[in-house]
């Protein structure tokens, strides 16, 4: 899932980079699935709901809060310094002023307009991630003692910043008010694993909703207001995911995938590398060699900073007897 996330983010950064090309057959277009690559973000939001609920019961919410904050901070203030020096020779004009990076330290720069893609674009979803968590570790007996009533007013939520916010006012349609929904699915999916997630896991279900996602991904929105047609796509794809059954399949997929999705976080940190070049290729050629750059600079990003940072801090935890565990 975290795979399929960062490929999808990325690959609609890169189709806006070379100018966001179509490729229409009748009524499907073969490039609607990049265009609509934002549902990334809801598989990462729903993904990141449906693995708090599996190391929670053993820790209190300040525990919870301060082991994520330790596995996101290092990465994240590494990638800030770099991107601050990125900016400064002129790669790009993003704003990256004082406030910027106060804002962005402080996890609320996606609260404010001005701030929201300040720096780097993709770095809201830090500050949404982080905000997520905070809620959670306030209200996880509540939402875990009342998920159908979490859902519905989650729900209810998304769809009224969706119809009443513009597009264009991020700081809302792209708020927790927005995505608390695929948070909570998340969440309430593996609080009911055992009665629930585990019965979608069959080839005719995995095959129905395959073809579903597939098919709406192909089509123009069909919920045009706001976010909510990414956040329907994204939760779609999730759905496949989990319904993928268990057996020797997932052996192959799991080697394939494994080490790309540990990289996923420097990835996704550093998603605008592509920046640094002129669009010069275009088309397939374009879209394979910027994605191919992109994922490159992230590997070697996991590999050179935040893998080291981490199993540094990993290793201070462990002789003082904390807890320390992945995102």
């Amino acid at each position: 899932m975290r795979v399929i996330a960062i490929a999808l983010v990325t690959l609609f950064h890169i189709w806006r980079f070379i100018g966001s090309p179509t490729y229409p057959v009748g009524p499907f277009d073969l490039a609607a699935p990049l265009q609509k690559g934002a549902m990334g973000v809801t598989v990462f939001v729903f993904l990141s709901g449906f693995l708090c609920k599996f190391r929670t019961d053993s820790e209190s919410a300040i525990e919870f809060i301060k082991r994520k904050l330790l596995r996101i901070i290092p990465a994240y203030y590494s990638a800030l310094v770099i991107w601050n020096l990125l900016l400064s020779i002129g790669i790009t004009e993003k704003r990256h002023g004082l406030w910027d990076n106060i804002s962005h330290l402080l996890f609320v720069h996606n609260l404010t307009q001005e701030t929201f893609y300040s720096i780097s674009g993709v770095f809201w979803y830090i500050g949404l991630q982080i905000q997520l968590y905070l809620i959670f570790a306030l209200l996880s007996r509540t939402i875990l003692s009342s998920p159908s009533i979490a859902l519905f007013v989650s729900i209810l939520l998304c769809f009224c910043v969706n119809i009443l916010a513009p597009e264009s006012l991020s700081v809302l349609n792209r708020s927790v008010l927005s995505f608390a929904f695929p948070f909570i699915l998340g969440l309430t999916l593996s609080n009911k694993k055992a009665s629930l997630m585990y019965k979608l896991r069959n080839w005719p279900t995995f095959f129905l909703l395959g073809i579903i996602t597939v098919g709406v991904s192909l089509l123009p929105s069909i919920l045009p207001l706001g976010r909510l047609d990414s956040i329907l796509n994204g939760l779609l794809v999730a759905l496949a995911c989990i319904s993928l059954p268990d057996g020797r399949h997932l052996a192959g997929i799991q080697h394939v995938c494994g080490r790309l999705a540990m990289a996923s976080y420097s990835i996704y940190l550093y998603n605008y590398v592509f920046y640094c070049f002129s669009p010069t290729s275009f088309g397939l050629p374009g879209l394979l060699l910027y994605t191919g750059i992109v994922f490159l600079f992230g590997v070697g990003a996991y590999f050179l900073i935040e893998w080291p940072l981490n199993d540094l801090i990993a290793k201070k935890f462990a002789n003082r007897g904390g807890k320390f565990g992945r995102l």
